[in-house]
């Protein structure tokens, strides 16, 4: 893929958010034989950007082209098979291919700059320390009945994968603590026996080290782990294992499904419901959706699981998109935490207000004639006897104190309404 192409010139996608691509020469690079993919450096307005070569075109006469500065790798980062699900996801989502580009690739290789050697990546790599895996880690003796009957759908179409008929769609409804996880760990031992690479996908980075326990306890240092809680020299590390092939599983979120794996036969997406597994920055994606195109493109397997499964992939399953396999069952028939429905409109009522304290002082209409200036106390017996509507004085409240004669005018508003029937005004 690429070549040297002598006197032409190469379209560049640069890694701006801009939708057209650009045309440049190879200056000093013209002997060097390009691969689509492959990383440069090139000048672009006052300053310099990542750029990625997507072809040579024939150098269009009277304009003068712009040389590279730089070939940033010997080879692309990126496989053949990642470029094309980053170039559908571009097309697909509406986004600028060399912005899509960048967004696949880890720290460290998305910046117009060469990557790291291998032996000082290592020295300076962060490596995060995976949880005490005890006894999780060991495999069980014996699998349940519906354990069994899932894993042996999920292995018949397994054996199917990298030929005509090799994607193979499954959603896998199980009850919480049925047993999914060993379920994976099954399916993809027989996946590496086959000589197949695998990618587990995870919701959040917090059930990541929860579930690389696992996974590390029965495969070692064939998982590599990608996410954003990781250092960025420890991330470069583990693309590049996966990319070299030392590293056979990819376990990671959303932007693990860029993991460059060798001869892909299994993607895995735990929790599938999850939002997310949704991107809402830069190249908006669906990670779950990528996987199902993924796995079709490499004609490998695809197991959607999920206690509580999306209404999209329940409807996929009904219309035959992918097959239901459901594991109703916890292991060793444990019961299921007790529900109770609680009625929340009870919840939100307000509480019931003390009862109010008794008033020890008697209130006696003051009214003010409407054409201005004059007062008038009511004679009232009891105080406060309402007045008829038509009466269009304005009355306020006249507080008298039990304990002597002082007199207090209540501030009301809007004043007191109706008026007290035996308003003769």
């Amino acid at each position: 893929m690429g070549g040297e192409q002598p006197g032409k010139a190469l379209r560049i996608a640069v890694a701006r958010p801009l939708w057209k691509t650009f045309l440049y020469e190879a200056g000093g690079y013209e002997g060097i034989p390009l691969q689509i993919g492959q990383r440069v450096r090139v000048p672009f307005g006052s300053g310099e950007a990542l750029g990625f070569f997507l072809g040579w075109e024939e150098r269009p006469k009277g304009v003068a082209l712009k040389p590279i500065e730089a070939v940033l790798e010997d080879a692309p980062a990126l496989t053949e098979e990642i470029y094309a699900l980053v170039c559908f996801a571009a097309k697909h989502y509406r986004a600028p291919l060399g912005e899509a580009l960048k967004a696949a690739l880890p720290p460290g290789l998305n910046v117009a700059k060469p990557a790291p050697a291998q032996g000082a990546l290592a020295r300076r790599r962060k490596v995060q320390p995976l949880p005490e895996v005890g006894e999780v880690s060991a495999r069980p003796t014996q699998l349940s009945g519906e354990q069994e009957e899932v894993l042996h759908t999920l292995l018949g179409g397994l054996e199917k994968a990298g030929g005509p008929e090799g994607y193979q769609a499954y959603l896998l409804h199980g009850a919480t603590g049925s047993g999914k996880t060993e379920v994976y760990l099954r399916l993809v031992e027989r996946a590496l026996e086959r000589g197949l690479g695998a990618l587990v996908l995870v919701p959040e980075i917090a059930l990541t080290p929860q579930l690389a326990g696992r996974f590390w306890g029965r495969f070692g240092e064939r998982v590599a782990l990608l996410h954003s809680g990781m250092g960025d020299g420890e991330r470069l590390f583990q693309f590049r294992a996966l990319r070299e092939g030392r590293a056979t599983i990819a376990l990671g979120v959303r932007s693990a499904i860029f993991a460059p794996l060798q001869n892909p036969g299994v993607f895995i997406v735990d929790e599938e419901h999850d939002n997310s597994f949704k991107q809402e920055e830069g190249l908006r994606y669906n990670a779950r959706d990528l996987a199902l195109r993924r796995g079709q493109s490499a004609k490998a397997l695809v197991l959607l699981g999920s206690a509580t499964p999306s209404l999209e992939s329940l409807y996929n399953a009904e219309t035959g998109k992918m097959r239901l396999l459901q594991m109703r069952q916890r292991i060793h028939n444990r019961p299921l935490p007790e529900i109770q429905l609680v009625d929340l409109r009870a919840c939100l009522q307000p509480p019931p207000s003390p009862p109010p304290r008794p008033c020890r002082r008697r209130v006696y209409p003051l009214v003010k004639s409407p054409r201005g200036g004059m007062w008038k106390l009511l004679p009232s017996s009891p105080p406060l006897n309402p007045l008829p509507k038509f009466c269009r004085w304005r009355v306020y409240p006249l507080v008298k104190s039990p304990r002597g004669g002082m007199w207090k005018l209540l501030p009301s508003s809007p004043p007191l309404s109706p008026l007290p029937k035996f308003c003769r005004w």
